[in-house]
Parts: C-alpha cells; structure tokens; sequence
C-alpha cells in the first residue's frame, strides 16, 4: 500500500533547508552571499514552525511520536516492523524538531552577528557584541552539523532495515509504500506556502542585492 506522505511545500523547504545549509557553510568568507542564504533559511524556518501547527497530516508537530513511550518503544522494536511510522519516526522527529530550532538559532546569531558590524544591516538596529555574537553562531552551527549528521546516520540506517517502506525515497517522490491516511493541502496551506515562498526568496534578494 501506498501513502502520501510529505507534500511539496514539506519537501521543498526539507531541499532548501539541506542545499542552503551545505551552500551557507561552503560559502562562510563571502559575506554578503552567506547571510543572504542563512537570512533566507531563517525565515524559512519560522515559516516552518507554524506550517507545523497548520500543516498537513504528517508534518504537524501534533503528529510527531516524541512521547517517552513511544521513544522506548521505537528504540525497543528497531529491528521490526512495529518501528515503522507512516510519518516521522520518533528518532527522526526528534532530530527534526532539533535542526528547527538550532537552525533558527544559527540564524539569529548570524543577524546580530551582522548587525554588531553593520548598523544599516536592516535599518539602525545594532548588537556590539561582535565576538560573543560570532562566538554563539558558531557554537550553533557545530550542534547543527552535529544534528545533520546524526540524520544522515539515520538515513543510511532507513536504507538498511526500512527497503520495502522507501522512507528515504519519501523526501523526493512524497510517498512511502506503508499504510496511511493521505496527506493532502487545503486552499489556506497552499496560500501560506505561497507567502512563505515570496517571503524567503524577498529576504534571500535583499541581502544579496545591499
């Protein structure tokens, strides 16, 4: 059986989060090039965080089993099929809701950063704390990295013992081969992914255009 799982607004942000982090890392000395993409992943984030209390089945943070209960169970049933969610799994909804707010926290970090040297960044807003601002951005960033390679690990778990679910596969077709209620998009979630869009990309073009 086969279930939509994640719709495109949740793998769109799920491919701008992944390649916006790798380009923001790669591209650390060009300045301007670097906030523009992790100013753009910030805003995508907070757009995240309510899509994860208007969102669909599935990507509502409602739907994510991060109960103790489950968690032990989960950790208990690993090598079963009882470890199998149509959705998150306990693991991977952890970890997720981790990266969200880490993520946020790298790019609020980078802005004061930025503002500590630039007092027109956006508008006369200023931190002077440069070297305690730059000191928690990059702390953030090393618990980010660590976060995305504890997914990686789980992914390259997800292949070995989930084959027949196609979880992994999820992220780019949306649909996973296990037993579910599809997940679909109202007129009101479709409009806020258009906002969201609109949103991130504006903020992505004024800082590479400053």
């Amino acid at each position: 059986m086969k279930t939509n799982v994640w719709t495109l607004p949740t793998r769109i942000f799920h491919w701008y989060l992944a390649a916006g982090c790798v380009l923001a890392y790669l591209l650390s000395n060009y300045t301007q090039t670097h906030a523009a993409i992790g100013l753009s992943i910030g805003t995508l984030l907070l757009f995240r965080v309510v899509w994860g209390f208007i969102g669909p089945r599935y990507s509502r943070f409602k739907d994510f089993p991060i109960s103790p209960k489950k968690v032990i169970s989960f950790t208990k049933h690993i090598k079963t099929e009882e470890h199998l969610y149509t959705g998150h799994n306990p693991a991977a909804a952890i970890v997720m809701l981790l990266i969200i707010i880490t993520g946020i926290c790298v790019a609020a970090t980078g802005l004061a950063t930025a503002l500590s040297v630039d007092t027109d960044f956006f508008g006369t807003a200023r931190f002077s704390d440069f070297d305690g601002n730059l000191e928690l951005h990059e702390t953030f960033i090393a618990i980010l990295i660590a976060l995305i390679g504890l997914h990686i690990v789980g992914l390259a778990t997800s292949l070995y013992i989930d084959k027949g679910s196609k979880t992994v596969y999820s992220m780019f077709s949306g649909v996973k081969r296990l037993p579910g209620i599809n997940a679909n998009l109202n007129i009101w979630q479709k409009a806020f992914t258009v906002l969201a869009g609109i949103a991130t990309l504006s903020v992505l073009v004024y800082v590479l255009m400053r």
